[in-house]
C-alpha cells in the first residue's frame, strides 16, 4: 500500500507535526517503517516497509487474541460510570491502553452485543457506548474478591454497602 505524501497532510495534528516541518523529513527519520518513492511526475509517495506491515499484522492478531479481556476492561469502565455509559470519543482516546482495535466503534462493539451498544444522545448529539448487561463478577475488584471470603465462605459483594471502609464521614457545612 502506497499513498501520496500530500494525502497525509490531514494527519499533521495527530502526529504532532506543525508546519513548516515537512512530512517527508518526518517519514525519512523512520527508514525501518517507511519507504519513500518518487514517480515520473515528481510526486512523492510513501509506503510501509515489509517489517512495518508485519508489525501491524502482529498487532492485529494480538488485539484479536485478547479481545475478550478488552471487553472486560471496557465493561469495568462502564460499571464505574454514573449512568453506565461513556462517550465513544473518550474511549477512543484510550483505545490502545484498553487493547481495542482501530475500528472498535464498528466491528468490535458488535462482536459483543450482550455487553455493549452504541447510542446517540438526543441532548448533545454525541455517541455513547452503553452497558447492556451488568456483570457481577466484573463489578468487584480483585481486592474486593479476596476480602469477600469470610471464614472460607464466599460473600456477595456486588450489592452496595457490602464492602465498606470504616471511617467517619464528616463533611464541612455548605
Amino acid at each position: 500500500h502506497v499513498t501520496p505524501i500530500r494525502s497525509l497532510e490531514q494527519y499533521r495534528r495527530q502526529i504532532n507535526l506543525p508546519k513548516p516541518h515537512r512530512l517527508s523529513d518526518f517519514l525519512r527519520k523512520s527508514p525501518k517503517l517507511f519507504e519513500l518513492y518518487k514517480d515520473q511526475k515528481g510526486t512523492l509517495w510513501v509506503g510501509m516497509t515489509e517489517k512495518a506491515e508485519d508489525l501491524l499484522e502482529e498487532e492485529e492478531r494480538e488485539i484479536e487474541k485478547h479481545s475478550d479481556k478488552a471487553a472486560e476492561y471496557v465493561t469495568r469502565l462502564l460499571l464505574m460510570s454514573i449512568d453506565k455509559r461513556l462517550r465513544v470519543d473518550k474511549i477512543a482516546h484510550f483505545r490502545r491502553d484498553l487493547g481495542l482495535p482501530m475500528d472498535f466503534r464498528g466491528k468490535w462493539v458488535f462482536k459483543y452485543p450482550e455487553l455493549f451498544r452504541v447510542v446517540k444522545s438526543e441532548e448533545d448529539e454525541n455517541e455513547y457506548l452503553e452497558l447492556v448487561e451488568w456483570k457481577n463478577e466484573w463489578a468487584v475488584t480483585e481486592l474486593g474478591k479476596k476480602a469477600g471470603k469470610i471464614d472460607g465462605v464466599e460473600v456477595d459483594l456486588c450489592s452496595p454497602g457490602k464492602l465498606s471502609l470504616a471511617f467517619p464521614m464528616n463533611f464541612p457545612p455548605n
